[in-house]
């Protein structure tokens, strides 16, 4: 299933099941361990243009400063993100940048006190295997991939909408 994601092959919106571990345990002829689906978490793989895209996220070099202040406080973050919980609904909103294994948050609304994140930990992993169709879980605690995510459990989230930044600047690096 891993690796039709990340070749872009599979409709993340709407995934297919995975087999069951019975199947899979009837096939091996022994026990084993606990898969994604029944753990209920799935950590989005790394996509095919993973070291091209995680290159021009270290070009733009935007965590030499820890935090990068002068974005946080940017009037235009601030603009999009009250815009997010505005149209949306929402009640915390995030401009993240998936750097290596962390998702580093470069602004924030709602959100106070929680740092970043581990990559595998969040949904925006996930948005960057969806490319330039953005990503929508319109209830995280109905959907397999994400009941016991860290985000789903720790945070309370349960709607998500994402869209890869890196659009703009090249189209194959969604």
């Amino acid at each position: 299933m891993a690796d039709t994601l990340q070749q872009n092959q599979m409709d993340i919106d709407d995934p297919p099941r995975p087999p069951t571990r019975a199947d899979a345990e009837a096939e091996a002829g022994h026990p084993l361990p606990p898969t994604p689906f029944d753990n209920c978490v799935f950590c989005a793989p790394l996509p095919s243009t993973e070291p091209l895209r995680q290159a021009l996220v270290s070009a733009l070099d935007l965590f030499s400063e820890r935090p990068p202040s002068s974005l946080v406080n940017s009037p235009a973050f601030q603009n999009i993100l009250s815009r997010c919980q505005k149209d949306l609904g929402a009640t915390v909103a995030i401009i993240a940048v998936l750097d290596g294994d962390m998702s580093r948050h470069l602004a924030t609304a709602g959100l106070d006190g929680v740092g970043d994140l581990r990559r595998c930990d969040t949904y925006c992993a996930h948005t960057v295997l969806n490319g330039d169709r953005g990503f929508v879980i319109l209830d995280t605690t109905r959907d397999w991939r994400f009941v016991n995510n860290p985000c789903t459990i720790a945070l309370g989230a349960r709607f998500y909408a994402g869209l890869s930044s890196l659009l703009a600047l090249d189209p194959a690096l969604a």
